[in-house]
């Protein structure tokens, strides 16, 4: 990957344990990492008055892009953020700002944006111990994805499609987080959960190199998500 023209990562939701993931690999890969944070973002909207303008919540994006723009024609885009309200309109609203507003905005600072949102199993599998707006904003994101694809020539745009997979080693893992990792293995057999470095790594990849999907929902797990949903 080093030997790419472009390597400007930009990463929203940087604090979730894949976002982490995903920055350690961008680290190992030398590539140059940034990150805006979607609660930033989030308090903005939370907090603005009606006439504000459709950018106003990106000023204080404003100083550092312009530098990365200055050495990078285009950047790669990963949004790990999940909208953690639970009123379903609010989550929209922020959905809306964080998936398609700073991504136009993006846009309009670089060249060209390579980017990829990361779904979930709620697509075909709805987890009833979430909240409501998760499962709409996450759905959401699949629309923003085609839509900015085909509406915007600066944009390419996909969805990868994430279920469970294992976050921590064995020996930082609690026993409850122990039971959990037990449960999925013995309802699936043979097939054991990706751990969360070989996503990260997986997930990057596909935003640098997969030049020939536009606005697709793709299952990284490689069908993993169909399982779960007929046996757990």
């Amino acid at each position: 990957m080093s030997t790419l023209s472009n390597n400007l990562l930009i990463l929203v939701g940087a604090g979730s344990s894949l976002g982490m993931a995903i920055e350690d690999v961008c680290t190992a890969q030398k590539i140059d990492c940034h990150k805006i944070s979607a609660k930033e973002i989030s308090n903005f909207i939370k907090s603005e008055e009606d006439n504000s303008g459709p950018f106003e919540k990106f000023d204080f994006l404003c100083e550092e892009l312009k530098i990365l723009a200055s050495k990078y024609k285009a950047a790669n885009v990963i949004l790990t953020h999940r909208v953690r309200i639970k009123n379903p309109l609010e989550a929209i609203k922020i959905e809306l700002a964080i998936s398609k507003d700073l991504i136009l905005f993006l846009s309009s600072k670089f060249d060209s944006l390579k980017v990829t949102y990361i779904g979930s199993v709620t697509g075909g599998l709805v987890d009833r111990t979430s909240e409501e707006s998760y499962h709409f904003t996450k759905d959401l994101q699949k629309s923003i994805s085609r839509y900015l694809t085909i509406t915007n020539y600066r944009i390419v745009s996909n969805v990868l499609t994430l279920s469970a997979f294992q976050k921590y080693s064995d020996e930082n893992s609690s026993a409850d987080y122990k039971r959990l990792v037990s449960k999925y293995q013995s309802k699936l057999g043979e097939i054991k959960l990706l751990e969360i470095r070989r996503i990260a790594n997986e997930i990057l990849r596909f935003t640098l190199l997969a030049d020939g999907f536009r606005g697709c929902e793709i299952p990284l797990d490689s069908g993993y998500s169909i399982i779960q949903e007929k046996v757990i």
